[in-house]
């Protein structure tokens, strides 16, 4: 794997665990702050004192802004975005493009082997270009894997003018 790839496997297990984390931090800040009442101007305080040291500066900060506007009954609401949003990321766009039309169980076998290989749910899409002669290319995210005929005669033509 290329330096790029490694970059890119850290990144999204780093953004992962970060927003596991915020949304964990805001369910129980949510739970902790029902209580909070009294005063309208003291809640903010309140709400400073209610909260654990370890929360994240973002995350006390949202909790801080969203006090002094009064809407932490908001917060269900945000860690349920939240939670969707990650939800959402975790799935990567994958395209097969073939020559010819696949069945069902060829279909089956490439999302079968592309899941294995990155072990997240795909939003696969099957296509058709007869430009491509035969084979196949598939797109994971921002990565290509050409392996068409097309592509392949391509690199043999390079390969004869560059001898």
């Amino acid at each position: 794997m290329n330096t790029a790839g490694i970059a890119r496997d850290v990144a999204r297990v780093f953004h992962e665990e970060l927003i596991t984390i915020v949304v964990e931090q805001i369910q129980r800040a949510a739970h902790k702050l029902e209580e909070v009442g009294g005063e309208t101007e003291d809640i903010p305080q309140r709400v400073h004192e209610t909260l654990p040291p370890d929360v994240l500066p973002p995350v006390r900060n949202l909790l801080l802004s969203l006090a002094q506007e009064r809407k932490l009954d908001e917060l269900s609401h945000i860690a349920e975005e939240l939670a969707s949003l990650k939800r959402q990321s975790q799935v990567l766009r994958a395209q097969v493009v073939s020559a010819r039309p696949l069945d069902e169980q060829q279909r089956e076998h490439i999302a079968g082997e592309l899941q294995k290989h990155y072990a997240l749910p795909l939003d696969l899409h099957f296509q058709e270009d007869e430009s491509l002669i035969g084979g196949l290319i598939i797109r994971v995210g921002d990565q290509v894997l050409d392996n068409s005929l097309r592509a392949r005669l391509s690199v043999l033509q390079q390969s004869m003018l560059a001898s």
